[in-house]
Parts: structure tokens; C-alpha cells; sequence
């Protein structure tokens, strides 16, 4: 459901962008959402209070009823599900959810008609009770945005993949983004380097600075220019963004590859130490 702030409607609607009910605020609040890792089911609870007299009554009584619009447009998932007021739980599927998620809930009328007293309302409505239709629209709740899918969970450097290689010149590195990890390809003499740094325990800090943290950057580069969302590291890296909030539009690289990796370099005093 898209609504703008400047939408209006011919009969008294419960909602942020009016003003219809001046003593009532539509109240959605949504807890954690749990994932389940084996399966991907997506689990979403909260609790939904309109803060009205008369919808509270209406509502408890099944003259009104409600529910929650799910969108997805990362993978075109939009369906309405029907809740409870109050303390409320749904749960969507795995696979359907990705990305960013939006919810927003509604209220409306189950029964035949629906008179709200006038004094719960405007009084550009009149000093009448104001009658409402079935299905018309009684409360809209403020959209709610969350992110759905594990890749949020995956560590930034589990996506990249270390290979030795003797097509590449020693002392350099090269990076490959056509497969689902970031393939870092070195010179088998600089490979076993890497590995015993990468072993030592505080070694990982300084693998961040020296070598992530540059293929991040080149990275960064070519999913700004190309969306590869068949590819997990492009995921990994898409959802990070969005939890960073960052943009991947190909701008200020170092900046956000630095965010990215969570300010690797600042840490780098602290790996020397425990190595010396």
C-alpha cells in the first residue's frame, strides 16, 4: 500500500498524515525480527494499539478489523495479512523476504456500516455521527522498514576467498568477482605469507588494512556498475551497505569500504601489540 503525506480521504481515517481524530495516534511497534537460519522463515511480531476509544471498542468487538501490508521489492513479495489487535505474530516463508521490508498497518471496517460518534472526529465532519462502509479504511499506521535475509550475518571478509596463483607477479594481488566469493589471487610465495599472518591469532587486523580493505575498494567499484544479485559475496556486500548506510552508487570508495570493514586501520595498533 503506498500512501503519501498528502493523501486524503472523504471520511475520518486514523493516521499521522491527518488529523481526523486530534485526541488519537495510531500506534504500531514491532519487536526484533527472529529469522530462522535452517530455513529462512521469517518470523515478525508486535503489538498494534489505534489509541482511540471508539476503534479500541469497535475493534475488540469485530466491527473493525485489521491487518499488515508486506512489501519486498527485492523480491516483488507483496501480500496483506490478517492480524489480531493488540499482541500480534506473523510468519512469511523463507525465500520470500530479502533486503529491505516494509510493513504497514491498517485498520478497516468488517462490519456492514460503522457510525464513529462525532466527537471523536474533526469537526470539519459535521456535529453527525460520521457512517462508514465496510471495507473503508479506518487506520493507516506510519510504515515500519526492517532487514530480511542472513547475508546481513555473514562477515565481511568470510565473502573473500584467498588463491595461490603463479600467473601473478609476487608482491601484487588481483581480484575476481565472477564467482559467488571474491576470489584474491597471489603468488604462492606471498600466498604462504598471508596464511601464517592470517593463522596467528591477531593477524586478521592486519589482513583487514593491508589486503581487504584495498580489494573492497575495487570491489565497491564494479558492484556500483553492476547489480550481480545471483552472486552471494554481491548480497553480503548490498545488505552490509544498508546497515552501514551507505550507497552503492561508485562514490567516495575509500570512505566506505573503510565503514565497511569497520575501521580496520584504527585497529591495527592493537594486532602489532599482541604480535610483538
Amino acid at each position: 500500500m503506498k500512501l503519501k503525506g498528502d493523501t486524503r480521504f472523504p471520511y475520518p481515517v486514523l493516521a499521522s498524515f491527518t488529523d481526523d481524530y486530534p485526541a488519537a495516534k495510531f500506534s504500531l511497534e514491532v519487536e526484533p525480527v527472529r529469522e530462522v537460519t535452517e530455513t529462512g522463515e521469517v518470523e515478525i511480531r508486535g503489538e498494534l494499539r489505534p489509541g482511540e476509544q471508539f476503534l479500541d471498542h469497535a475493534l475488540a468487538e469485530g466491527m473493525l478489523e485489521c491487518g499488515l501490508y508486506i512489501t519486498c521489492e527485492h523480491t516483488y513479495f507483496s501480500e496483506f495479512l490478517v492480524i489480531s489487535p493488540g499482541n500480534w505474530k506473523v510468519n512469511v516463508a523463507g525465500g520470500n523476504l530479502r533486503g529491505v521490508v516494509k510493513l504497514r498497518a491498517i485498520i478497516y471496517v468488517a462490519a456492514e456500516t460503522l457510525s464513529v460518534p462525532a466527537g471523536s472526529i474533526h469537526e470539519e465532519f459535521g456535529e453527525q455521527d460520521f457512517p462508514l462502509r465496510k471495507y473503508s479504511l479506518a487506520g493507516v499506521s506510519d510504515e515500519f522498514e526492517f532487514e530480511a535475509g542472513l547475508d546481513k550475518l555473514v562477515p565481511m571478509e568470510s565473502v573473500f576467498r584467498l588463491e595461490s596463483t603463479s600467473s601473478v607477479e609476487n608482491g601484487l594481488f588481483r581480484v575476481g568477482t565472477d564467482t559467488q566469493a571474491i576470489v584474491i589471487q597471489v603468488h604462492p610465495t606471498l600466498y604462504n605469507s598471508l596464511n601464517q599472518v592470517r593463522n596467528s591469532g591477531h593477524g586478521r587486523q592486519i589482513l583487514l588494512s593491508s589486503l581487504y580493505l584495498p580489494c573492497l575498494i575495487e570491489v565497491l567499484d564494479v558492484a556500483s556498475r553492476d547489480k550481480c544479485d545471483h552472486l552471494r559475496w554481491y548480497r553480503a556486500i548490498e545488505s552490509r551497505c544498508r546497515q552501514v548506510g551507505v550507497d552503492l552508487d561508485g562514490k567516495d570508495l575509500l570512505r566506505k569500504a573503510q565503514l565497511l570493514l569497520d575501521c580496520p586501520v584504527g585497529k591495527v595498533h592493537e594486532a602489532v601489540e599482541a604480535l610483538s
